[in-house]
């Protein structure tokens, strides 16, 4: 897997000592904001969720989601992946860092 997948969701490091240990959350660097948004603009997005589908499928069940995946589900999935490499796009075009906030 291209390690630039992984930045938009779950890269970054923590801030550094002294910061909030309650609110510490991982930073990307501008330089990982512009490689994560290379990243999504040149996915197929929609490829990659048929990709995925499978995995998707197993993930909604295993989250005991009450509906099943489905065509729905994954049109829902292609926007919010849109709007996150918009939200990239315009972050690094800014040379912006940004918070990335980890999975609970």
């Amino acid at each position: 897997m291209n390690p630039a997948a992984r930045l938009p969701v779950y890269g970054g490091r923590h801030r550094p000592d002294g910061a909030p240990p309650d609110g510490a959350m991982p930073v990307l660097r501008p330089e990982q904001v512009a490689v994560a948004a290379a990243f999504l603009r040149g996915s197929a997005l929609g490829e990659l969720v048929r990709q995925q589908n499978s995995v998707l499928a197993r993930t909604a069940a295993h989250l005991g989601y009450p509906t099943p995946w489905s065509e729905t589900w994954a049109a829902l999935v292609v926007h919010d992946l849109r709007e996150l490499r918009d939200f990239f796009a315009g972050a690094a075009a800014a040379d912006d860092a940004v918070v990335v906030r980890e999975a609970e």
